[in-house]
């Protein structure tokens, strides 16, 4: 599962580097290189007063979305989840829905976080949004249209041994690609969500889920519709 974990990363780091033109090491050391020495917390991310602010890097990570997706690599306990935090809170350009992977041990699970992420986050646009009015009404009714096992309750999600999962995703895939709305998942702690489900229902459902994400990488790279994940094996 590791290995298939650290294919992906190295995958979404080459397509980093060649959209961005920085040398290879720069990129895995995106986080690494703005590291500075601080009191290290234990406990929640820091936000507020205690996130110490990175604007220069958040800005690299938002403009290297605007050429596709990101894998942001870097050690634990320096910062990925405050700056994707940041970034939920105080970006303008995406509708953003910020989901927390490491809890969830099934890709039905993850499915339904991710739906539901985005009705809550249509319902409730940030007044920004009031110009696509329209558009976020028309798109959260064809959302509104899946019917995911696990929506409401995503952490109970159970194994759907008829793979109803894949065609619901293949569902959601086709409403992204369909969407004028802009749209930025962040996903912290993927590979963590891989290892868990490996553990559970074994490599092959691994394999699955990463065949889905390949597959919206590829058919929403010209859709507005942008993925960031977090890895701490950097």
């Amino acid at each position: 599962v590791r290995q298939m974990v650290r294919q992906m990363v190295r995958q979404m780091v080459r397509q980093m580097v060649r959209q961005m033109a920085w040398p290879r090491k720069r990129a895995i050391n995106l986080l690494r290189n703005n590291f500075i020495a601080m009191e290290i917390r234990i406990g929640p991310p820091a936000t507020g007063d205690n996130f110490f602010k990175r604007p220069k890097l958040i800005s690299r990570l938002m403009r290297a979305l605007h050429r596709g997706n990101v894998a942001f690599l870097g050690p634990r306990r320096t910062g990925k989840t405050s700056c994707l935090k940041e970034i939920h809170a105080h970006q303008d350009e995406y509708l953003t829905i910020l989901l927390n992977l490491e809890k969830l041990h099934s890709p039905e699970a993850w499915l339904a976080a991710m739906v539901e992420g985005l009705r809550t986050a249509l319902e409730k646009p940030p007044t920004r949004f009031a110009s696509t009015k329209a558009g976020i009404a028309s798109f959260l009714e064809r959302i509104r249209t899946l019917s995911i096992p696990g929506a409401g309750s995503v952490e109970l999600a159970e194994r759907d041994s008829s793979k109803a999962w894949v065609k619901n995703a293949r569902k959601f895939l086709d409403l992204l690609a369909g969407s004028e709305v802009p749209v930025l998942f962040l996903l912290d702690e993927f590979p963590t969500f891989l290892n868990l489900v490996a553990k559970r229902f074994g490599t092959s459902v691994v394999e699955e889920i990463l065949l889905w994400f390949r597959a919206a990488r590829t058919e929403l790279q010209e859709a507005n519709v942008r993925f960031l994940v977090t890895d701490p094996s950097a």
